[in-house]
């Protein structure tokens, strides 16, 4: 049978939602920049009028106090732009880094992949349809310490980052993605299908004493052992079904 990747697929908003989005961009990047610009040189003339009339010296601590506050605010906001740029660059290197893994899988199994599917107010970067059922996958891109140990640890069920526990908790955040699929997919097609939770953390160490196949927390190094284990052991299921089904719902949602 012959290999099915589906790379492409994502769920978008309403045509009036991209055009309210244009509406938004136009105004913030193309027409209120004018005004401020003018705003600004309608107090300077104002201020060189006053002057005029008072006939007052030049004072120029005023303007050069503004300008070096304005200096000071474009150097902040340049660090944190370029703080964020590099949290985007090192975020398109992790998923790269697993796309290439799954990529893999996709020559060497029959496997259909989707990616960025939205079920609710939750995310997945891939879910995978497979013999044994449903994979899902969720990328956590987090930029390695400048000095010292990227370790993250799963063990009695909770998950750490170098010893802190994470702002949020993805753990449930995909379990309960997998349990919107897992019912949406049974409304469908009137056929359960298992699913199998990855959470994967590019570039960090990951220890887990956890031996659960339901949800592990792996490297990308880790994905085609976790994968061939699951394709070992579990029954095989109709796997075209869900995909068809998988896919009826994303064309569904795109159509939105």
């Amino acid at each position: 049978m012959p290999i099915t990747d589906r790379t492409n697929h994502t769920t978008i908003g309403s045509e009036s939602q991209i055009i309210d989005q244009t509406i938004q961009t136009k105004l913030s990047d193309q027409f209120r920049p004018y005004y401020l610009i003018s705003g600004m040189l309608f107090a300077f003339a104002l201020l060189e009028w006053f002057r005029w009339y008072k006939q007052l010296p030049p004072v120029p601590y005023i303007i050069s106090g503004l300008f070096l506050i304005s200096l000071a605010i474009a150097y902040v906001k340049q660090r944190e732009f370029s703080q964020e740029l590099g949290f985007l660059n090192f975020g398109k290197k992790g998923e790269k880094t697993i796309s290439e893994y799954i990529r893999d899988l996709t020559f060497q199994n029959n496997v259909r992949v989707y990616k960025n599917v939205r079920i609710g107010k939750h995310r997945c970067k891939f879910v995978l349809c497979t013999k044994f059922g449903l994979m899902l996958i969720d990328v956590i891109d987090l930029p390695l310490p400048d000095s010292g140990e990227a370790i993250v640890e799963y063990r009695n069920k909770k998950l750490t980052i170098n010893g802190y526990p994470m702002d949020r908790d993805p753990i449930r955040d995909i379990s309960e993605l997998s349990k919107s699929l897992q019912k949406l997919l049974y409304l469908s097609s009137h056929k359960r299908f298992a699913a199998y939770n990855l959470i994967v953390f590019p570039n960090w160490y990951v220890k887990s004493d956890e031996d659960n196949p339901k949800i592990k927390i792996i490297n990308p190094r880790q994905l085609p052992e976790v994968f061939n284990e699951l394709d070992q052991k579990i029954v095989s299921q109709d796997q075209c079904l869900a995909s068809y089904h998988l896919n009826k719902f994303i064309r569904g949602q795109s159509s939105k």
